[in-house]
C-alpha cells in the first residue's frame, strides 16, 4: 500500500505543476504544455553508416532542413553510429518534403545516388 500512496502523491504534483503552467491532466492529450502544440505531424529518419563520421552527418543533415517550414531536431546515434532526424510540422505535405529533402542529402553524400522517386503511378 506504501507505493501506492507514493504514485498517487507524484500523480496529485504532475497535475498541480501542469495546472500552473495553464494545462490540465485531463483533455489536452498530446497538444498539451511542453508535447506538441499546434503540430501533430511527426517523423522520424535515421541514417546508420560507417562510411562518414557522424557528426559530419549531423552537420549535413541539418544544413539541409534550414528553410523548411517544419520543427526538426538532428542528432548522433549511440555509438557514433550514424544520426537520427526527428521531424514535427502542421501538415503531411511539409514534414514529407523536409523528411525527402533530409534522405536525400544523406544518399547524395553517402552513395552519390539521390533518393528514388517513391511516388506511385
Amino acid at each position: 500500500m506504501r507505493a501506492a500512496g507514493g504514485r498517487a502523491r507524484q500523480s496529485r504534483r504532475a497535475e498541480l505543476s501542469l495546472a500552473r503552467h495553464g494545462g490540465t491532466a485531463q483533455g489536452e492529450g498530446v497538444r498539451s504544455l511542453g508535447l506538441l502544440g499546434d503540430r501533430d505531424v511527426v517523423a522520424t529518419l535515421y541514417v546508420v553508416t560507417q562510411h562518414k563520421p557522424a557528426e559530419e552527418l549531423v552537420e549535413l543533415l541539418r544544413q539541409s532542413l534550414v528553410d523548411d517550414d517544419v520543427l526538426a531536431g538532428v542528432s548522433v546515434l549511440p555509438n557514433a553510429c550514424g544520426a537520427s532526424v526527428r521531424l514535427l510540422g502542421r501538415t503531411s505535405k511539409s514534414v514529407r518534403a523536409a523528411l525527402t529533402k533530409s534522405w536525400q542529402a544523406a544518399r547524395l553524400a553517402l552513395l552519390g545516388a539521390p533518393a528514388p522517386d517513391l511516388r506511385k503511378g
